[in-house]
């Protein structure tokens, strides 16, 4: 409830309380449980998460919050990760064209790929990297 005042007679002050009208209210509250739905979304998450895969396996793990240089070796001697401002990309390579190199960086949910190095690397939320989740399901 908003009170509007605009002289100082009393008889005047009950005329010019504004309640929400009868579209408004449902609106404000559907626009409130968004908004509370988004925020329990936002921490129930949990941080991100690297991992680094090698012929298909997992070779390590670490939380993306953190700032970590990490050498993989590869048949193409290897790569190098860095982790740093909740991002993730590959700062050096030695493999002969370096397309993983120009990807970029990852903040959230995505991969590079190191094609000569056979090396992935994923980022993850925290709760999509449990591995009893189910992405889709068809009959």
């Amino acid at each position: 409830i908003f009170i509007l005042m605009t002289e100082t007679n009393p008889n005047q002050i009950n005329r010019d309380i504004k309640t929400f009208s009868f579209l408004e209210f449902p609106l404000f509250i559907i626009l409130f449980a968004i908004m509370v739905y988004g925020f329990a979304d936002f921490f129930r998450n949990g941080p991100s998460v690297v991992t680094v895969w090698r012929d298909n396996s997992v070779v390590a793990t670490y939380p993306l919050d953190q700032t970590k240089t990490i050498h993989f070796d590869g048949p193409s001697d290897g790569l190098t990760v860095a982790i740093a401002d909740n991002r993730v990309r590959i700062s050096d390579s030695h493999c002969p064209r370096k397309l993983c190199m120009l990807q970029g960086s990852v903040g959230s949910n995505g991969q590079l790929v190191c094609v000569p190095n056979h090396i992935v690397v994923t980022v993850t939320s925290g709760s999509s990297s449990k591995k009893d989740d189910v992405d889709a399901r068809t009959r």
